[in-house]
């Protein structure tokens, strides 16, 4: 393929939404890969103040995909800790995440 990843970033409403009589808690973003788009998709969607991913990969070109997941959740945690610290983690739902 032209390329080996894509990453996407969606915008969403920085404001608590309903449906069906309920709260939305998170979005799960998913796309899809291709033979054009490569081994690997990475999309992130905001939502109420928090960041939700979403990865897709093909085994056959990234298979751990999970330790990527772990280093992307290490370097997150590295970002927020040299940010704001604990306060604003629980702040955001940061700690709602299992580690």
């Amino acid at each position: 393929p032209p390329i080996n990843l894509i990453i996407s970033y969606v915008p969403g409403p920085q404001f608590p939404l309903d449906l069906c009589g309920g709260r939305v808690l998170s979005y799960f973003p998913l796309s899809v890969l291709t033979d054009v788009s490569g081994g690997l998709n990475i999309t992130c969607f905001s939502y109420d103040g928090m960041l939700d991913f979403g990865l897709v990969a093909c085994p056959e070109r990234m298979d751990d995909v999970w330790s990527l997941i772990g280093f992307l959740r290490k370097a997150l945690d590295e970002l927020l800790d040299e940010r704001v610290g604990d306060e604003f983690r629980h702040g955001v739902g940061v700690d709602l995440v299992s580690r």
